[in-house]
């Protein structure tokens, strides 16, 4: 929660009454709309149809949202008031000229954008999803130094669909996905900062779980350079929340859950991560989303529910 324009967090459960130096003297803390933002705390991107997956949040305090409008990859920009920022991409929104959804927003040193997601040709034969990377100069324009003019399309094994991303502390990006085709379930791929694969880096850069259906979410690096990787094993009526750690080469880390993997079933349905956020002490905090409603997860460094937290 933003405290004023200034993007610092501030309790959501308080209120701001000026008393804090970083907190202006507006109620902007509490989980009321904001009235100076868009109409009345709101704004909807009225360029076509679409959706809205991820945000990120820039230094200067805009806003950066990011989706698919009309079935192309979208990367908006807002100003603290809720305009678009029209010095950005020209308009205030960049577009793919190709198939794509981004689902995962990065803002790099220097203000550079790496927006990562799945996408296809437009001729698509019909099993060709790829994993799709894009950086962005600070203007909305495509970054010409990464990839192919600032584009990576990549399917390893033929029909791949990328969804979350972290840039790691290396500067290498790790991206999980899932399969769709052969082989089939979870991975995480990895590239290097200029957008080239890391083939030193599971196989020829891209780790399987090996667990078919599966698919992972969202991931993140811990302090010590390990990877954890989440989403559900399953299909349908059956998922069970899925974690998995890898070490720096891609390999199942065997100190995790069950020789690197771990399934939790939190109801008798449906059960997804689809946040997870690293603890310093080695553990990690999980979203979840359950056909009962969503729940917050607490594990400890070796996969172990923490039974200190929650009831």
């Amino acid at each position: 929660i933003q405290c004023g324009g200034s993007g610092v967090a501030c309790d959501p459960d308080a209120f701001c009454d000026g008393s804090d130096p970083v907190c202006p003297s507006q109620n902007i803390c509490s989980r009321d709309l904001d009235p100076s933002f868009g109409d009345a705390g709101s704004v909807v991107l009225a360029a076509g149809s679409g959706e809205l997956y991820t945000l990120a949040l820039q230094d200067d305090g805009a806003l950066l949202a990011a989706g698919s409008i009309d079935d192309r990859g979208a990367v908006a920009r807002y100003l603290d008031d809720g305009s678009l920022d029209t010095t950005f991409a020209g308009d205030g929104i960049f577009e793919t000229d190709f198939f794509a959804e981004v689902y995962s927003l990065s803002v790099l040193p220097g203000g550079k954008i790496l927006a990562v997601g799945s996408g296809y040709p437009d001729a698509c034969d019909p099993v060709c999803d790829e994993i799709v990377l894009l950086r962005l100069e600070a203007d909305g324009s495509l970054d010409s130094s990464f990839g192919t003019d600032g584009v990576v399309r990549h399917a390893p094994g033929g029909d791949d669909q990328g969804f979350g991303a972290v840039v790691q502390a290396d500067g290498k990006i790790a991206v999980a996905g899932e399969g769709l085709n052969d082989p089939e379930g979870a991975f995480v791929a990895r590239f290097n900062a200029d957008g080239s694969v890391d083939t030193g880096f599971g196989t020829n850069g891209i780790a399987w779980l090996g667990i078919a259906p599966s698919f992972a979410w969202s991931i993140v690096q811990q302090a010590d350079g390990k990877l954890v990787a989440g989403g559900a094993i399953g299909r349908g009526v059956q998922e069970d929340a899925l974690l998995f750690r890898l070490d720096a080469g891609g390999i199942l880390d065997a100190t995790f859950g069950v020789d690197g993997v771990l399934l939790t079933a939190f109801s008798t349905s449906s059960d997804r991560v689809y946040g997870i956020v690293p603890n310093p002490g080695g553990g990690i905090q999980v979203a979840v989303g359950r056909q009962e409603g969503g729940a917050v997860v607490r594990y400890d460094r070796d996969g172990g529910l923490d039974a200190a937290f929650g009831a």
